[in-house]
């Protein structure tokens, strides 16, 4: 892996442009939840019901940044029309694809780690930080 690559191709993953959306969509997965935990709740555990809203909700939001994540992969260079430089560099092709590749799935980790701390405070409030299925959750 190459240090160079993988940090620019971070860095450009995750400038506030790219983040912004994802930060939104967690806000609304905070409101959603607030209002599930509120009003949806009833007679169930504060775990039961985050448990259900991650399956739900939280799961399919993960593999929705990952499938868009990684389809930045290699599409952002043909679309900025910069293949041939990142194809001609000195840099290996299959070292700048995999540090672009673990560049995606670090901020794939970043925007999960926004909904997974939106669905866990908006279920349980700070009750989530002592659950052990929340920080489960979190570092998967």
């Amino acid at each position: 892996m190459n240090p160079f690559v993988f940090t620019q191709s971070l860095k450009d993953l995750l400038r506030f442009n790219r983040l912004w959306p994802w930060i939104g969509l967690a806000l609304l997965l905070l409101f959603t939840c607030v209002m599930w935990a509120t009003y949806g709740g009833e007679g169930a555990a504060p775990a039961e019901i985050y448990g259900s809203a991650m399956g739900m909700i939280g799961y399919r939001v993960i593999a929705l940044a990952a499938a868009i994540y990684a389809a930045t992969v290699v599409a952002q260079e043909i679309e900025q029309q910069t293949i041939v430089y990142m194809v001609t560099r000195s840099v290996k092709r299959w070292v700048m694809i995999l540090s672009k590749t673990l560049a995606a799935v670090v901020a794939v980790a970043v925007a999960s780690w926004f909904s997974t701390f939106a669905i866990g405070f908006g279920m349980m409030g700070t009750a989530a930080f002592s659950e052990p299925s929340f920080w489960m959750d979190f570092i998967v």
